[in-house]
């Protein structure tokens, strides 16, 4: 899994520019545990920012190629009107999952992604935590789990806008008194323990020191 992840980021990076605010894609590993055993999945993060609104699609997968699907859903929030680190994503829908090894109800039980968003010498990260707020399913009670991913490029695989036919009210909701909205990364230093474990990790993945 190492080889073949690092080898996707190197193709990756060379498209990697430095970001003024989120849009783009995302990659990087999220970890679940189902039935109490373990398991971690491929990530990736596509979203789209104008003003405050953010929206997007994520996918978990076993594979390195993003367009292998195992749970594809869209996701959308709106930054807080202060300039911050913390992004929360709220899931819109479930937009493709694979029938075959992820059920439907694997894939449902995450409602919200929240982001905490780093730079360390211009290079972009995000750890986060998903949560879960089904009373059933395979992680009840409130579960969740860890994610951690780098900024790849300013470009989506996919068309993101497709799933969201709302979208222009959701812009207008968005729009702040401000001309631009700034996403204020983080530096690292100021990363918790279990955060810093996690953009370790991301590092030695990338082979990023």
């Amino acid at each position: 899994m190492k080889h073949s992840f690092l080898t996707l980021m190197m193709s990756l990076s060379v498209v990697c520019t430095f970001s003024q605010d989120i849009n783009g894609t995302w990659a990087g590993i999220f970890l679940t545990q189902v039935k109490k055993f373990p398991h971690n999945y491929y990530f990736f993060l596509e979203i789209k920012q104008k003003g405050r609104t953010v929206w997007g699609v994520y996918n978990t997968t076993d594979s390195a190629n993003n367009k292998i699907v195992s749970c594809l859903c869209s996701v959308s929030g709106f930054l807080p009107k202060k300039n911050g680190a913390i992004i929360d994503l709220y899931k819109e829908h479930i937009e493709d999952f694979d029938k075959k090894t992820v059920s439907y109800a694997l894939c449902n039980f995450v409602n919200r992604l929240t982001l905490h968003y780093f730079k360390q010498d211009s290079i972009e990260y995000v750890t986060g935590q998903w949560y879960s707020e089904s009373s059933d399913g395979p992680l009840a009670g409130g579960a969740g789990g860890l994610l951690v991913a780098q900024y790849i490029t300013s470009e989506t695989m996919r068309n993101v806008d497709q799933y969201f036919p709302k979208i222009n009210k959701m812009i207008e909701k968005g729009i702040s008194e401000e001309q631009t909205v700034i996403i204020k990364s983080d530096d690292v230093s100021v990363a918790t323990p279990a955060e810093k474990k996690l953009l370790d990790a991301i590092k030695t993945i990338i082979g990023k020191k």
